[in-house]
């Protein structure tokens, strides 16, 4: 028997769900069979974007913020902005 491979998804297409998804306009089981994934996926992937949210806005130094040498604010800004994707990547 074959093992079928796992589907990965790339950031872009994970952040266009969790938008999808906090707009509330449609019910969790109709944005997932418009992208053609399972209701939990959509559900999983905006509890990781909120709670990713919440800890970048709560002030909390990041792990490049608590190193010796402190980054330029445009770099800090920027890992900002990545740290969202990265949060809705997972």
């Amino acid at each position: 028997m074959v093992k079928k491979a796992r589907k990965r998804y790339d950031a872009a297409f994970k952040e266009k769900v969790v938008l999808e998804a906090m707009k509330e306009q449609k019910t969790l089981s109709q944005i997932a069979s418009e992208f053609g994934i399972h209701a939990n996926q959509v559900s999983q992937w905006k509890q990781q974007a909120v709670s990713g949210l919440r800890e970048l806005l709560s002030g909390k130094p990041s792990k490049l913020e608590t190193d010796e040498e402190t980054p330029p604010s445009s770099l800090r800004c920027a890992v900002k902005v990545d740290s969202i994707r990265l949060f809705i990547k997972l």
